[in-house]
């Protein structure tokens, strides 16, 4: 499964690092036979393969190298929009550069067991997340649980990592030790973690006197959430740069 405090991590480093850009490397690529890491017949074999497969391997809101049917390198965006239609599947294939590379497998057309419905709407809810990148953070004020006030200017010079939550989600309390891990990784650096709750003040503050979570809580954040940043699935997490832009959207 795709570790959700490495993932986390890669972006702040890639903010924070004074080391060069991708752009700025050369990599040197070869042909190469474009070798599946899981076989498409066992995949689309079963529904409950592919689901498996698919939710613990393939992480779209990542970032990857895209390739489209025939083997050749397509952007993101357009990667997501072949998938969009529901007439393909993404299997992770073989990389000599340590690249995470998905290609495209086109789905039978006779083939009815769910599987291109659920790719329609996973697909759909990573492009949505993919479109807010490189977008600025909604303006917003806002106070704490613990009374400090909170707006945009708290982004300048440093880079954010926010988290969106509610007391009753089991997923978004599940990874709040390997958060706090995160945040301890990052301590002393210009690195800072804010969490938007929907709940409201009194119910947050005695979860978080029974459950250690080391982000700055804010609460009553489900306008923000739900109609200024348009996220519906909880957990999300964000990476807002130094200037307040969004770099990267995932959940």
């Amino acid at each position: 499964m795709k570790n959700l405090i490495i993932i986390l991590s890669v972006f702040v480093i890639s903010l924070i690092s004074c080391k060069k850009s991708p752009e700025e490397k050369t990599v040197n690529e070869k042909e190469q036979i474009i070798k599946p890491i899981m076989s498409y017949e066992y995949l689309i074999s079963d529904y409950d393969k592919w689901c498996s497969y698919h939710y613990n391997e393939i992480a779209l809101t990542s970032d990857f190298k895209a390739l489209d049917k025939d083997s050749q390198k397509i952007s993101k965006e357009d990667f997501l929009k072949k998938l969009i239609t529901g007439d393909y599947i993404a299997i992770e294939v073989e990389s000599e550069n340590d690249i995470t590379t998905y290609k495209l497998y086109r789905l039978p057309k006779d083939l009815d067991n769910g599987i291109s419905k659920v790719i329609k709407n996973d697909s759909y809810r990573a492009f949505e997340l993919f479109k807010l990148e490189g977008t600025k953070f909604p303006d917003f004020t806002v106070t704490d649980v613990n009374g400090i006030k909170y707006n945009n200017e708290k982004f300048e010079g440093k880079t954010t990592v926010i988290k969106t939550w509610f007391i009753n989600c089991k997923p978004c309390i599940a990874e709040m030790p390997e958060l706090n891990k995160l945040v301890d990784m990052y301590k002393n650096k210009d690195v800072q973690f804010l969490s938007l709750a929907t709940d409201e003040k009194e119910p947050l503050l005695n979860f978080l006197k029974k459950n250690e979570f080391k982000y700055d809580v804010l609460p009553n954040q489900k306008d923000l959430i739900q109609n200024e940043l348009k996220l519906t699935a909880y957990p999300t997490h964000l990476v807002v740069n130094e200037k307040g832009i969004i770099k990267k959207v995932f959940n």
